[in-house]
């Protein structure tokens, strides 16, 4: 049987399960102190990413600067950072609220200014009432896609 290099400079299968197979167990998530699971889990619990207590909100519509418990920095000085969450609100009013009182409207099921103030009570309920959800949704998405950025997986890297 002739052995063939392949791309990577293998001779065989067998050599070239071996190196994904290693890539894949030191992956970033396997040397983290805290894994993607947990940001997600913490995240949607409205926890810190890293430390996983409460203390993220100031109030129903601000983030503290730093955590309660870790001062991890929880604002970022970016301008437009948080402007997705209210992209996404108005996105979520018009999907879940602006649309269904239209299709009621032409139906005929409810009068055309009933339906215009429901439409307006209910974006403004529905984008309020969403917000911190919105906001720990922004945290939980820069955090996944960056988790070497937690404090906590910081100092674990830096000490090997």
């Amino acid at each position: 049987m002739r052995s063939t290099k392949t791309s990577l400079g293998l001779s065989n299968s067998s050599e070239w399960f071996r190196s994904v197979h290693t890539r894949v167990n030191t992956a970033p998530d396997a040397r983290m102190k805290v894994s993607r699971s947990d940001i997600i889990s913490r995240c949607l619990m409205a926890c810190c990413p890293n430390c996983g207590r409460f203390g993220m909100f100031k109030n129903w519509f601000r983030l503290n600067r730093h955590c309660s418990h870790c001062e991890m920095q929880l604002e970022k000085d970016e301008s437009g950072f948080y402007f997705g969450t209210t992209s996404i609100g108005y996105v979520l009013a018009i999907l879940l609220v602006i649309i269904p009182v239209c299709v009621f409207v032409v139906m005929g099921k409810i009068g055309m200014w009933t339906g215009v103030i429901l439409a307006i009570i209910g974006s403004i309920l529905l984008c309020v009432g969403l917000y911190p959800l919105l906001l720990c949704w922004v945290i939980l998405t820069y955090y996944l896609v960056s988790p070497q950025e937690l404090p906590e997986n910081k100092e674990k890297d830096e000490s090997n």
